[in-house]
């Protein structure tokens, strides 16, 4: 990669900056990488009022922080201290109530546990014994069977995952990451949330997260999401802050042929396999298939992916992915979040097809396969349920 790659990826940084223009977000980063090099990591925009965005600005992964617990599982996995049929109940005993003792953490991983609404919400930013309450208490709603139905956990099911880490390794979870994932990739502009003190060492290295106020009509600080006291909440699977090329190399960390390795191949096989397929899942709006803890669908990164292409995204401002057949990884953070789901899918596709164009890797003669997509008679009677949880993120 010469300077910061940005030759290489002409029509990539044209969309980039459409974006901007056409005021999606002020500012994005990317990273892009083939079989572990790096082939691109620059950034456009700005990162607040009066700074530009560049490769080393911290900004939030948001969901996409639940790809670094993930591989922490897999080490546990490894290792022997947990598998995902293990019942949570067996790691976390006080969870043995409300109907929830049959749960493993495969359905956690997959999303399909049934704990709907999501009962952290009831206990966000209340700190770590009062989101264990509320989850512990938590009961099964009539009717569900775990393993049948698709429900985005957006808090419990990683909040559950970094309370077995503890338990099982001894050390805090974020600790965990830091020591056995993040140390090993080269991460180490990432932390998990910001106290205090290193908010205010940090402050200057900030990005400032954006939304769409139709009230204020356009871009906006997020009210909830831009401010101190957000990054010093325990959230896991939403806490990692730093700068796109780190959000890349964890997620390298998932291809067999990287080094420095985390996993073993075999591990890493696993955690992206398909363990779910023709479930309908409202938060994204669709059916989607999920491996272990990660998105593994095709369709649901580009237009040229492979159908075995596994990854995530974090609340319409991040992306990461990784397509095996062509050992490509890329990952991006905008500054901004679209004003609806979908609208976030279309930004991402548009940004991933002119990727693949650019390195010439769009060959593929028809699309990943996909679904098709429910009546709204069709919906499941819980539709409403996750529209209800997005709302908590919104201002107009």
């Amino acid at each position: 990669m010469t300077a910061d790659g940005r030759e290489a990826l002409p029509g990539t940084l044209a969309a980039l900056e459409r974006g901007i223009a056409q005021g999606v977000y002020p500012g994005a980063q990317l990273y892009v990488s083939r079989r572990g090099a790096p082939v691109a990591s620059f950034a456009v925009g700005a990162a607040g009022e009066g700074r530009p965005m560049t490769p080393d600005v911290l900004q939030p992964w948001l969901c996409c922080s639940k790809i670094a617990l993930t591989v922490a599982f897999g080490l546990l996995w490894r290792r022997g201290l947990v598998e995902p049929g293990t019942r949570v109940a067996d790691v976390v005993p006080e969870f043995d109530r409300g109907g929830k003792g049959e749960l493993t953490f495969r359905h956690l991983l997959s999303h399909t546990a049934g704990l709907m609404p999501d009962p952290a919400y009831a206990a966000f930013g209340q700190g770590r014994a009062a989101m264990l309450r509320v989850v512990c208490e938590a009961e099964l709603r009539p009717g569900v069977t775990p393993g049948e139905l698709a429900y985005y956990s957006t808090l419990s099911a990683f909040f559950l995952v970094a309370e077995a880490i503890e338990r099982l390794d001894g050390r805090p979870a974020r600790r965990f990451v830091d020591e056995e994932v993040f140390a090993l990739r080269g991460v180490r502009d990432t932390f998990h949330g910001l106290d205090p003190a290193a908010y205010a060492a940090n402050e200057a290295r900030l990005g400032t997260l954006h939304c769409h106020s139709t009230e204020r009509g356009g871009l906006v600080p997020h009210p909830q999401l831009s401010r101190p006291e957000h990054f010093d909440r325990y959230q896991p699977g939403l806490d990692a802050i730093g700068p796109a090329r780190d959000l890349g190399r964890v997620v390298e960390a998932l291809l067999p042929d990287t080094t420095p390795q985390v996993l073993r191949p075999e591990t890493s096989a696993a955690l992206t396999a398909r363990s779910r397929s023709g479930l309908y899942d409202v938060h994204f709006g669709s059916y989607i298939g999920w491996g272990l803890g990660l998105i593994v669908d095709g369709w649901a990164f580009g237009s040229f992916c492979s159908p075995d292409t596994f990854g995530h995204a974090g609340m319409r401002t991040s992306f990461a992915l990784a397509d095996p057949e062509h050992g490509l990884v890329v990952a991006a953070i905008a500054n901004a979040m679209t004003p609806t789901p979908q609208a976030a899918i279309a930004r991402d596709l548009r940004l991933v097809d002119a990727v693949y164009r650019d390195l010439g890797l769009d060959t593929r003669r028809a699309p990943p396969p996909r679904q098709p997509q429910p009546t709204p008679d069709e919906l499941p009677e819980w539709a409403a349920l996750a529209e209800l949880e997005d709302r908590l993120w919104e201002i107009d």
